[in-house]
């Protein structure tokens, strides 16, 4: 090991790497440093070299950008281990002790997946839920102003194999899908500001490209009460508040893969 006296503003140079090392402040038993290193060259402080996900490269929008991805990743399984901790509680209080092992389960999964997106292993933290049948992924648009509903029903899509975008509101639905190919299935409120969900429905059915977009209307109103129709021009299913995740999952498999098995 090299040993080197620097003050303050001195450099340490490595000419054939394109490394430097600038002392930039030096107070007490601390150091702060700036390193220049080419953008292929990844650094990391030492306590953070397990963490893959969290190796900073020299540009720093891309560290910028890995952390963000990381931060949502595991806000999702957050999300959706939370879910199901709602969902084991409901069974317990039920005493429905047969599924509550399955409920469990899923935890423990998203848990478990948690921890591998911690570490980096990104490819290994793929969505590994026992309940996932196949290996094509769906993909669903959540349209909830409720945050807390679209976050858990969201995080309960995700853990059962979906890939999951939330709008707020109809508008921010529809704005969405104009810039972005048609999701497998819309799981859509009702009573949302700027864009209700009767709006919204209207304006998909009469656009050629995404008039056949699958819509399941959610509700604690009944469609007749709202002028909503469940068929061709309008939602194709309707699923009263408070929902049943579970019937609403069965449902939205069975409709996209006809031989899914309840």
């Amino acid at each position: 090991m090299l040993v080197l006296t620097r003050r303050e503003n001195e450099k340490i140079l490595f000419p054939s790497l394109g490394i430097s090392v600038e002392i930039l402040k030096a107070r007490g038993s601390g150091v702060r440093l700036g390193i220049s290193a080419p953008e292929n060259v990844p650094i990391r402080r030492a306590e953070l070299a397990g963490l893959k996900s969290l190796e900073f490269a020299c540009d720093e929008e891309s560290a910028v950008e890995r952390l963000r991805q990381l931060t949502t990743a595991i806000q999702e399984r957050l999300n959706a281990a939370s879910f199901g901790l709602n969902q084991l509680h409901q069974r317990v209080e039920e005493g429905d002790l047969e599924n509550t092992q399955a409920a469990i389960m899923e935890i423990y999964h998203e848990l478990k997946a948690l921890e591998r997106e911690g570490k980096g292993d990104t490819d290994s933290g793929s969505r590994s839920s026992s309940s996932v049948s196949d290996t094509t992924v769906r993909r669903a648009l959540v349209v909830e102003d409720d945050v807390n509903s679209s976050q858990l029903l969201a995080g309960y899509l995700r853990m059962h194999g979906f890939e999951v975008t939330t709008a707020p509101d109809g508008q921010d639905a529809l704005d969405y899908l104009s810039m972005h190919s048609a999701p497998d299935v819309v799981l859509l409120d009702m009573f949302m500001p700027r864009c209700d969900g009767p709006t919204f429905v209207s304006r998909l059915r009469s656009d050629p490209e995404m008039a056949g977009i699958r819509i399941y209307g959610m509700s604690g109103a009944e469609p007749d009460s709202i002028g909503m129709e469940v068929g061709p021009r309008g939602v194709d299913r309707w699923f009263s508040k408070p929902l049943n995740p579970e019937m609403l999952i069965d449902e939205v498999r069975r409709s996209l893969d006809p031989h899914h098995a309840a």
